[in-house]
């Protein structure tokens, strides 16, 4: 096979927005054997294409060492790994890969990690890492399009439209000169999000009328964007009582049935914001993982809105099945449950963090072991038992609660009338925030000791010793004493 005529013509089928035509072609080729000297370039493509699995299972025996292989990957090879893990959802990961390198050298890893954070709606915390990429001179003609795009996208998000605008006024003309439709499409889309804040209703009209003509044979979800923005510039000039409500709520029902869970969000907020929902906009903040989104919540929603102490989930906006299982204690009524921070209850917390998104594997991975790689053998396997063990426990205590698998995605769902109280502070990245908010809440300014906290989580002597010592290096708690004497307690 000539590998760089294949590459190339994978290149140049995606740049030219005929994304699943080169999808295609990648998902036979990836079932071949590979030859090294391609695996990267490969890799990238498939990345670019949402075959970021793909990817993964190609760079990892060179990116993560074992038993019997070194790692041996070039920086080039793990920054592309890096890439991938975003692609499956593994962002800590990835952001943890990303700042091992010099970006002075890898300038790549800027945009990646700008990306990582986008994928948090952190667009404030990607402007200062795109603005530093775009002073490399070394980069492509390509390269500059694309971070001159992403710049210009979280200075939109983030309402500095000074410049933003004007910037996409000359990354359209220059995008439209290459014929690369797909940014042509989305920067015609950023311009009239653009518009719509600024109110100027029949220009953002016409830059998304702009943006469906580009898009209307990429075959890509660009077009189902270009509806999103035509319901939210409706909305936005009309107020809800006009029909363009019932749009905004189809395109969030669309959103939900193709699994685009972050366009479901966005519009919900946009329905909370313009009704004053305050009951949707609490739906919303305690079901959203990302702290940016949540802080956006609250300005969006107003000073007089205010964040209650916990929420009562039941899988719907009403809330009216009774309570039966306290999240942050795992504790049923009758005073059983699962033990604190260990793999059921670090799962259960997990599903209850997005109420929008179901998990992939890699995420889930992360939230029940945050200290370990992921791999894409083992990984997927040692969270299918923890799943299963949940959904057992479930059974045997007749929790009308299960887990609910779709396409390699995990969701907790009803089978009956429950509930779960979840409390305000349940959006902890990992058991060490979650059992040192239990111990806060116990113990406040109170000294305590290992003995202590241990009887208050149920946890092994050995799982609080290593989560003090933690803690300690951290300046979380301050340590005192030495031997049986030594104590803890919590730093204001």
């Amino acid at each position: 096979m000539h590998w760089q005529n294949t590459l190339d013509e994978l290149d140049r089928l995606i740049r030219e927005g005929h994304a699943q035509s080169a999808r295609r072609k990648l998902f036979k080729l990836c079932t071949t054997k590979i030859p090294r000297s391609v695996t990267l370039p490969l890799a990238s493509l498939a990345r670019r294409v949402r075959l970021a699995g793909q990817g993964i299972r190609l760079l990892n025996p060179f990116v993560r060492s074992t038993r019997k292989a070194p790692a041996d990957a070039s920086d080039a090879e793990r920054v592309e790994y890096g890439a991938c893990l975003l692609g499956i959802g593994a962002t800590e990961e990835a952001l943890n890969l990303f700042r091992q390198f010099d970006a002075r050298k890898m300038p790549d890893v800027l945009l990646y990690e700008a990306f990582a954070l986008v994928t948090q709606w952190d667009y404030a915390g990607s402007i200062p890492l795109l603005t530093t990429y775009l002073q490399n001179p070394q980069l492509s003609d390509y390269q500059r399009l694309v971070g001159k795009t992403n710049l210009a996208a979280a200075c939109v998000h983030e309402k500095k439209l000074t410049g933003a605008l004007a910037l996409l006024e000359t990354l359209i003309q220059e995008t439209h000169r290459a014929n690369l439709l797909l940014l042509q499409g989305y920067c015609l889309q950023l311009l009239a999000q653009g518009q719509i804040l600024q109110q100027k209703w029949s220009a953002a009209r016409q830059s998304l009328s702009g943006a469906a003509s580009v898009l209307k044979d990429a075959g890509t979800l660009d077009e189902f964007f270009v509806r999103k923005w035509q319901a939210v510039l409706e909305v936005s000039k009309n107020g809800p009582r006009s029909g363009s409500l019932i749009q905004l709520r189809k395109v969030a029902s669309e959103a939900r049935a193709l699994g685009h869970w972050e366009t479901q969000r966005d519009c919900e907020l946009v329905e909370a914001t313009v009704t004053r929902n305050k009951k949707l906009a609490l739906y919303l903040h305690f079901g959203t993982p990302y702290p940016a989104f949540r802080s956006r919540i609250i300005s969006e929603m107003g000073p007089t809105f205010r964040i209650p102490s916990e929420f009562v989930w039941d899988g719907s906006l009403t809330a009216n099945a009774r309570t039966i299982i306290d999240l942050k204690s795992g504790k049923l009524p009758n005073g059983s449950g699962l033990k604190v921070g260990q793999t059921l209850h670090r799962l259960l917390v997990a599903l209850c963090t997005d109420f929008y998104r179901p998990l992939r594997v890699a995420p889930l991975h992360y939230l029940l072991y945050p200290d370990e790689f992921y791999n894409p053998l083992s990984s997927p396997m040692r969270v299918h038992q923890a799943i299963k063990r949940l959904k057992i426990w479930f059974h045997q205590t007749a929790i009308p609660l299960t887990v609910e698998e779709n396409n390699g995605t995990y969701r907790l769902v009803q089978k009956g009338s429950c509930a779960i109280s979840i409390p305000r502070d349940k959006a902890c990245n990992s058991l060490k925030d979650y059992s040192l908010s239990l111990l806060r809440t116990g113990f406040k300014q109170t000294p305590f000791t290992a003995a202590d906290a241990q009887n208050a989580l149920n946890i092994s002597r050995m799982s609080v010793l290593r989560l003090l010592q933690a803690a300690t290096r951290a300046g979380t708690i301050q340590r005192t004493g030495t031997g049986s004497v030594t104590s803890y307690r919590f730093i204001r």
